[in-house]
């Protein structure tokens, strides 16, 4: 299958400059504090009252379940700044500055979830509408301008600044005894590119002025072209390869665990037990690479899987993700959404199941939303809701048996049994069970 499953560009960009750590040895003793307190006052100093801000803490696994902030990064131009919220109380300067309104605060996604962290962590509130305390928030700017994905990893790509958000990074312990150096990357990063996105996005004409904004922007033309400095790349060629070349054999395996159960759809959570064609478990070896085998990840690759509300994936095909046609792009789906789609589907292969098909169209949709052709992709999506509800198919069942689990890299049991992949029960809307993980947006 020539498909990409991750982003193509092998150059990656990351923050290479002062990073410092606020935790139990470093500002442990009142001299030291006091020595930290200065520095930290002449870096908010040189860089006009602006910061950017990012917070993480240990995944909330239920809604009973409430971690604390853990960590807080400050990107003050081109340093960093990481306090362990974990390990010491919030030192009163840090406070300080996330309650001062003077003080440009630029977040990404500040969303009631962060909001409520902030006051059950450190009893600071932040009103409904932030920017009244100072913050900034880039989702919102890139909402404003129209742009698809509002997140820090797809406004960089919009800018020409790719880096690396590491699902498995971010949903790790923060909280541990000592951070990792992928986590104090990841960490610095989120700051450091969450500044530099508030620069670029705040002289887009298409943002709404106000005197925050205003003076928002003043201080990033005066001091982003020097932080920028402290931004480095590097090449990401060899691990994308290792990545690829794992989730394309992923898919294959997948593939033929279907056929050997007789199913069309696979559970997530049990991929890791899937053995590749040599025998090595892929939960290990994604453990090697640092790649999530969760559902979200999985939506990502959306090349090569397919991910259903039940938590079940499958494989997407060859013909499902060949590269579109200019016909299939030129037609004119949004001002003739039915016609083009019976145009459509003539100009595919005569044999293909109506999952491909659905498949295709999905990804279809989203190609135009990357173009931010909104409308067509509109139409398409459409189109492939009414295919959706139209007659099924209904194939015959793969070949079972014992020759085929094995070459599905299923372990041999002497209980094994066909099980169906049967849909759960759709939760009720009043159900107020949630999980919610780092305040990402629900949108």
């Amino acid at each position: 299958m020539d498909v990409p499953a991750v982003q193509p560009s092998s150059n990656v960009a990351f923050h290479k400059g002062e990073r410092v750590l606020l935790d139990r040895a470093s500002a442990g003793r009142p001299k030291q504090l006091e020595d930290l307190k200065r520095k930290f006052q002449s870096a908010l100093e040189s860089t006009k009252c602006l910061v950017g801000l990012d917070m993480e803490w240990k995944p909330d696994r239920c809604k009973e379940n409430s971690n604390h902030v853990a960590l807080i990064q400050l990107a003050f131009g081109g340093s960093v700044w990481l306090v362990r919220t974990c390990e010491i109380d919030l030192p009163h300067f840090v406070r300080q500055l996330l309650k001062d309104s003077s003080v440009v605060k630029v977040v990404a996604g500040l969303d009631s979830s962060d909001r409520n962290k902030m006051q059950s962590s450190f009893g600071i509130e932040v009103p409904k509408n932030p920017e009244e305390a100072g913050f900034v928030d880039i989702s919102l700017l890139a909402r404003e301008c129209g742009f698809v994905g509002s997140g820090v990893k797809k406004l960089c790509e919009r800018y020409g600044l790719p880096i690396e958000k590491n699902k498995k990074v971010s949903c790790s312990n923060w909280a541990a005894a000592r951070l990792t150096e992928d986590q104090l990357q990841y960490a610095c990063d989120d700051a450091f590119f969450t500044l530099l996105l508030g620069g670029r996005l705040l002289q887009e004409e298409k943002v709404s002025p106000s005197m925050l904004r205003t003076r928002a922007r003043a201080a990033c033309d005066l001091v982003l072209p020097v932080a920028g400095l402290s931004m480095r790349t590097k090449d990401m060629s060899e691990r994308r390869a290792e990545v690829n070349a794992f989730l394309q054999e992923l898919n294959e395996a997948i593939s033929r665990a279907c056929e050997a159960e007789g199913v069309a759809k696979f559970p997530v959570a049990k991929l890791g037990q899937l053995r590749d064609k040599i025998g090595v478990a892929f939960g290990d070896r994604a453990s090697l690479l640092l790649v999530p085998l969760g559902a979200r990840f999985l939506k990502e690759q959306c090349q090569l899987f397919g991910i259903s509300k039940q938590d079940h994936v499958w494989a997407r095909s060859a013909a499902e993700t060949a590269p579109f046609t200019d016909e299939e792009k030129s037609l004119e789906w949004a001002s003739a959404p039915e016609k083009s789609l019976q145009t459509w589907l003539s100009l595919q292969q005569p044999r293909m199941a109506k999952q491909e098909l659905l498949g295709r169209l999905g990804l279809l949709a989203r190609a135009f939303e990357g173009v931010e052709e909104s409308a067509k992709a509109f139409a398409v999506r459409k189109q492939a809701c009414e295919l959706s509800a139209s007659a099924t198919d209904s194939p015959d069942p793969p070949q079972r048996g014992q020759a085929a689990r094995s070459a599905a890299g299923l372990r041999p049991s002497g209980n094994t049994k066909i099980v169906e992949c049967r849909p759960r029960p759709l939760r009720k809307k009043s159900d107020p069970q949630t999980v919610v993980a780092r305040g990402i947006p629900k949108q």
